[in-house]
């Protein structure tokens, strides 16, 4: 096995105890984005910004197990206001673009405009930051408890905003993981770049005997990843998985 799917296999791991029935679909698509060899941010904005586009709303939600969500300079009037109304909730929540980013009760989330500084490459610097981060350690313990904890709150979240959500999750899968995956409305794998197609196929093959719908992308490229970071732009990748996972409920 090459260096570069060193660790995809991780999101393969699944016994045939995982459950295979699933909770009712929510008022707008919640989707898992899983990574094994990379920090999770970079493709959960993605897919949160194709899904927002999808669904025909200004902003989507999104939070990570592993790193800080991103700060950036810019702040649009509907995620502004959607941070605004989970903080009141006391939902540690902060815009970014159009995604607003919950954080996890590890992650401190400042108040929008906190940490960038009015300086561009602050902001520049964070991003590249939580493309770097790790992902995270075995979502087998007290990863697969946070993935647990914040895929709730981000469901509530969701619920709160009437917009659509994903959670990035970093590391490899689990039967706990896997409980946790069924409350999502679909998952996308992200896929180190040499990813056999036999490999990537079974993965995805696992993934439906969940009851999901399941799609795979490439990690996002420098600039794509830096884009997505700042809430701007879905790369063409992440649009693609999000057309694939077909989740009808939310794209009426």
């Amino acid at each position: 096995m090459s260096e570069a799917l060193v660790g995809f296999g991780d999101l393969f791991a699944v016994s045939a105890s995982a459950p295979a029935t699933r909770r009712g679909s929510h008022p707008r698509p919640t989707v898992a984005v899983l990574t094994a060899a990379a920090a999770p941010q970079p493709a959960a904005a993605a897919v949160a910004l194709a899904l927002a586009a999808a669904c025909g709303t200004r902003s989507a939600l999104t939070a990570c197990v592993a790193g800080a969500p991103p700060s950036g300079l810019l702040h649009l009037p509907a995620s502004v206001a959607a941070a605004a109304r989970l903080r009141r909730d006391d939902l540690p929540a902060r815009a970014c673009g159009r995604l607003v980013w919950l954080a996890s009760d590890r992650d401190a989330a400042p108040a929008d405009g906190e940490g960038a500084g009015g300086d561009p490459a602050g902001a520049e610097t964070d991003a590249a930051r939580a493309g770097r981060e790790p992902a995270g350690g075995d979502p087998g313990g007290a990863d697969a408890d946070a993935a647990e904890s914040l895929g709730a709150a981000l469901v509530r979240a969701a619920r709160k905003c009437g917009l659509p959500a994903v959670i990035g999750i970093g590391g490899a899968r689990s039967d706990q993981l896997d409980r946790a995956l069924v409350c999502y409305d679909g998952v996308v794998v992200v896929l180190p770049a040499a990813a056999a197609t036999p490999l990537a196929a079974a993965t995805l093959e696992s993934l439906a005997l969940l009851g999901l719908p399941a799609a795979a992308m490439p990690a996002p490229r420098r600039l794509d990843a830096a884009a997505a970071l700042a809430g701007l732009r879905a790369p063409r990748a992440a649009v693609v998985a999000v057309v694939a996972l077909s989740v009808r409920e939310g794209l009426r």
